[in-house]
């Protein structure tokens, strides 16, 4: 595993209703798990040409050191934008690295 390769930050949390203590109203608050260094790989593009208006979805895959209890519908912020994790995947025999496929939240 090249750590060299890892030049950006990403953090890895979602989002939780929490009371506000003055209020007493629940507001949606970000809630950060983790915070790691990736190395973000080429993007894919598709698109759905079946759809009344041609759609294009964007998938972006982020290649981080393995941690436990990251799993799909987590979200991750790369430099101001959010995307929602698909799914993960164990790039090496070791498990010592994990690859996150992540589509734009809009």
């Amino acid at each position: 595993m090249n750590a060299g390769r890892m030049d950006t930050r990403i953090e890895i949390g979602g989002y939780e209703n929490i009371k506000d203590p003055i209020t007493f109203l629940p507001k949606k608050t970000w809630v950060k798990k983790y915070s790691t260094m990736s190395e973000k790989l080429n993007p894919i593009t598709r698109t759905i040409s079946n759809q009344p208006v041609p759609q294009t979805e964007y998938t972006i895959s982020f290649r981080i050191r393995s941690k436990k209890g990251i799993k799909s519908g987590m979200i991750v912020k790369y430099k101001g934008a959010e995307y929602q994790i698909l799914f993960t995947e164990d790039s090496t025999r070791l498990k010592n690295e994990m690859i996150l496929r992540c589509k734009d939240v809009k």
